[in-house]
Parts: C-alpha cells; structure tokens; sequence
C-alpha cells in the first residue's frame, strides 16, 4: 500500500515539475494593467505637478479608473507639504486620511477618463512646498482601483526636497511634462500652473548640480512590469520557479526509478534459488 501511494506522489511530481519548468512558474506572469509617476524635481518654496498615469493591454470594453494617492514624508512635517487634485476643469475632490507621516488622497467620484488598450487615464496633483523645509524626502505611491475598489496597478517613487530652493535634476521619464519657467517671486508662472508643469531650476545651480546615479522613478511594486520579477537574494522569481521545477522533476523520475526496481524485486521467482535439477524434478513428478 505504501508503495502505491508512493508512485502515486511521483506521477503527480513529474508533471507539475515539468510545468513549472516550461512556464517559469506563475510568477513570471504580469499583468496587463501597469501605473507610472511623472514626478519633476522638488524644492522648498516650490509648487510641482505630479501625473499618474495607467495603461493596460487588456482587450475588451474601457474601463473607469478610481485614484488613490498616498504621500509620505521624512524630514518634514505632513502640513509643510499642500497637495491637491485636480483636473481640466478645477479641483477634484477626495478623501484624505492621515496617520503619522503618512496621508492619503483617494477621489471620491471616478475619475473622468476611461482605461482601455491604446488609451491611458491620467491623475494630476500639485504638490506645494513651506518655503522652511529643509532638506526632506517624499515618496510617492500611485494606486488605480476600479469601480469596485480593487486595485488594478501600483507605482512609487522618491524625491528629494532640498532646501536650497532649487529642485534636484531628476532622470527624464517618458511623456513627463517639460519644465516651466518661474516668475520673477520664484512661483511658477500661470502657463506653468495651466500645461501641469513644475518651476524650472535655477540654471547656475543646475549646471553645479551633478545628476543622481540611478533614478528612484518608475514601477516598483508586484503589479508594474517591474513588479513581475522580484529578487530573492540575488536570485530572481524565473530562475527559483526553473530550479524548484527542475528538482522536483528530479525527485519524481527518481522516485519511480527506484519504485520499478523494488517492485520488480518483489516479483522474483519463488523457485529463483533452486537449481535445475530441482525445477526439472518437480517437472517430472507433474508428468507421473
């Protein structure tokens, strides 16, 4: 019986080994829906826009898109930093709850766009900086949720909010705004506030002002692109998901290997010790 179920288990190992060896395993799968943060260079005393934006490959009708935003800080305090949703046509309204260091702007209503295959849906924020802060950090997380409130996709970045009231250079993201140019006070200028873009660094401080050596922008979480492969220890998801796969394939044909072998010992001969003599002696005593 313990043989049985033992070449039971085997013959359920080598396919599932085989499996995961051929597709990587299931975490090597992304998925269709994916957000990105269009974040420009912060200052103190400064007002930037920030855009969420999602896209999907899915095919099938457009969906609506429910953003939810969250802002934490670290070197500052929450009330230092003015944040407000907005869109074509003014202010758009959400629910804010803050905890600690951390607040959270989700919209109340859907936003206006749709999310379909070839068509993105966009969020704009306009984040205003206390001109006495000083050297901080903000982060970023970007979520789209549909209409039920399930999420859809994720993106984070960090920022840094130097006091110097020049915004630090930050790697160029695709479709991200370009800079506008401030006004004589050092706020941006009412073009500035219409196309959604940040105040232009001052050129002297820029030229000084060596960019960071690998950007913060991007995907980060396990439902962006990014977020398909995760790091293990050096070790990413495809190549853990090949070796489990190829182990328990191993195991499995091992397995049945050593089951054939201990079932075909079983099934020796009972007679498999006498000698012929004694096996033709019984012959001649059945033909009496």
């Amino acid at each position: 019986m313990t043989r049985r179920w033992a070449v039971r288990l085997a013959a359920a190992l080598v396919p599932v080994g085989a499996w995961l060896v051929a597709t990587g395993g299931p975490v090597a799968a992304a998925g269709p829906d994916t957000v990105r943060i269009d974040a420009p260079g912060f200052a103190a005393g400064r007002t930037a826009i920030v855009a969420a934006v999602a896209s999907t490959t899915a095919d099938g009708d457009c969906r609506k898109v429910r953003w939810s935003m969250l802002l934490r800080v670290a070197g500052m305090r929450p009330e230092q930093v003015r944040v407000q949703r907005f869109e074509d046509n003014g202010d758009f309204a959400v629910q804010v709850r803050a905890d600690g260091n951390t607040t959270r702007f989700t919209d109340r209503a859907l936003d206006p766009g749709v999310l379909c295959r070839g068509r993105t849906d966009t969020a704009r924020y306009r984040l205003t900086f206390a001109a006495d802060v000083v050297d901080a950090q903000v982060t970023l997380q970007a979520d789209a949720l549909d209409e039920n409130g399930r999420p859809l996709a994720r993106a984070a970045v960090t920022r840094d909010v130097p006091a110097t009231g020049v915004a630090a250079p930050t790697p160029p993201d695709r479709g991200a705004p370009p800079p506008a140019t401030a006004g004589p006070s050092g706020a941006p200028t009412a073009a500035a506030e219409e196309t959604g873009t940040g105040p232009a660094p001052d050129p002297a401080a820029t030229a000084a002002a060596a960019p960071p050596a690998g950007g913060t922008g991007g995907d980060v979480t396990g439902t962006g692109r990014r977020d398909a492969v995760s790091l293990l220890g050096g070790i990413s998801a495809v190549q853990l998901a090949f070796l489990i796969g190829g182990l328990l394939l191993f195991l499995g044909v091992g397995l049945l290997l050593r089951m054939r072998h201990l079932i075909g010992s079983d099934r020796e001969p009972e007679f498999a010790g006498m000698g012929p003599g004694m096996a033709g002696g019984r012959r001649r005593r059945g033909r009496r």
